[in-house]
Formats: structure tokens, sequence, C-alpha cells
């Protein structure tokens, strides 16, 4: 939980992979890295992060954040 109103996304994935974070398409560095500056509302939050590799897999991650309302 935080309660800044806004998260730092930031990970690694393939340099080729297409990513996004809120059905939001997020560029990555020529190494796979990522960062990406998210506004929360509300007190809870759903993050939703997706890769889709060059042959289409698709890899997804969900994570949850808490707002505390100050």
């Amino acid at each position: 939980s935080t309660t800044s109103s806004t998260i730092e996304v930031a990970g690694r994935t393939d340099p080729e992979a297409r990513l996004s974070i809120n059905n939001q398409e997020i560029g990555v560095d020529p190494s796979g890295k990522f960062s990406q500056e998210i506004k929360l509302s509300g007190d809870i939050n759903t993050i939703e992060i997706a890769a889709v590799s060059k042959s289409g897999q698709i890899t997804k991650i969900e994570r949850t954040v808490f707002l505390k309302q100050k």
C-alpha cells in the first residue's frame, strides 16, 4: 500500500516484446527495460502488465495497489 497518488512500474522483458500496462502500450529500451508512472485512483488499483513476444506468446502479471487516504 502507498499514500502517494502515483506509482512507478518498472521491469525488464524481451527487447523485441510489445509491452502494455493497463492496456496502454509502453516502449522498452534496447535491453528490454521499461518504466512508467501510473496514476492511482480510489482505494484499490489493479495494474495489469502484459508482454507479447515476437512469436505471439502473451505473458500477463496483475498486481493490486492499495491507496491509503491521508
